[in-house]
């Protein structure tokens, strides 16, 4: 049985979903800048997005009120910079998604799936990275990646020849998973 790691990047910022009140989009772009004010020793923070039609901009509040003593001096800098990496770990936190009231969009955004291909046939065991907890149907990723529609994921899986913890239905992509392909499972 092949042993195969596959991780899931992400190309672009992910956009939102969120009704502009202005014009009734209902789609944001992410900017990649952080916005921080503070007053005295207590900071706000939050990440900007952009309305893809008018352009006016809503805050995804990061931080309310903390006092600077409890941020160390890696992300505060971070903060200030615009640090890519800070942008996109805060745009894929899912507590802050929801916390905000918002959803990603994630037709809008660049998914790829690196990995070898498994061979139709051929048993393997699998194990799917994620550097974000995304909140994605894993049955979409296996799909894209197999190269198979979603009901054949799904034939698969009630033949036995897919083995996911806790069943393809419900399973979200988080931070990754482990699943099995068995010996003669096939796309079509």
């Amino acid at each position: 049985m092949n042993t195969i790691q596959w991780t899931i990047r992400v190309g672009n910022l992910p956009p939102i979903i969120k009704k502009c009140p202005r014009c009734g989009c209902e789609h944001y772009e992410n900017s990649g800048c952080f916005r921080v004010n503070a007053n005295g020793n207590r900071l706000d923070v939050w990440l900007i997005f952009r309305c893809t039609a008018c352009k006016s901009t809503w805050n995804m509040r990061v931080y309310e009120r903390i006092d600077r003593a409890h941020l160390n001096q890696e992300e505060y800098a971070a903060l200030l910079q615009n640090d890519e990496r800070l942008v996109r770990q805060t745009a894929f936190d899912r507590t802050l998604l929801t916390n905000n009231h918002v959803a990603i969009d994630f037709s809008s955004t660049d998914i790829c799936v690196e990995g070898d291909c498994i061979p139709s046939g051929e048993a393997a065991d699998i194990t799917l990275l994620s550097e974000y907890n995304l909140c994605l149907s894993a049955c979409s990723i296996l799909s894209e990646k197999l190269g198979i529609s979603k009901s054949r994921i799904k034939k698969l899986e009630e033949a036995g020849l897919l083995c996911i913890d806790g069943g393809i239905k419900k399973r979200k992509v988080g931070f990754g998973f482990r699943f099995t392909l068995k010996a003669g499972w096939s796309p079509d």
